[in-house]
């Protein structure tokens, strides 16, 4: 299966401490599968609350539509609605799994902007 790890020490943030909220912001990519018209986001570390249930039951980020040109890239930033935040956890790293409507491992051409919230130390802990 193909996975993509992302390593967040590669990007010097090392070891988010505190992370409550997480969401995929905007997505660019190229269709290179006509039958294919969206695409399903899921990342394993991301808390369950933080996800929408696609309709396999799988805890996915976000789907992203794709057009219907496989020669033409497409710009996706997904409707926001109300944010989901979730228990403090450390994040050092993560899987991205791309999944087609029918729920297989697929791997499109697609750059992913995501947005984290991070909860701050108190005063008293700096």
């Amino acid at each position: 299966t193909f996975m993509n790890e992302v390593d967040l020490d590669k990007y010097k943030l090392n070891n988010i401490k505190n992370l409550i909220g997480f969401e995929l912001v905007r997505a660019h990519g190229i269709n290179n599968n006509i039958h294919t018209h969206f695409v399903d986001i899921y990342i394993p570390e991301i808390p369950h609350r933080a996800c929408k249930l696609n309709e396999h039951g799988i805890p996915i980020i976000d789907r992203v539509f794709l057009n219907n040109n496989t020669s033409n890239y497409f710009l996706n930033e997904p409707i926001r609605s109300e944010k989901n935040y979730f228990t403090p956890i450390k994040l050092s790293k993560f899987d991205i799994t791309i999944l087609d409507q029918n729920g297989k491992v697929i791997q499109p051409e697609l750059v992913l902007e995501f947005e984290v919230t991070i909860l701050m130390d108190s005063l008293s802990k700096r």
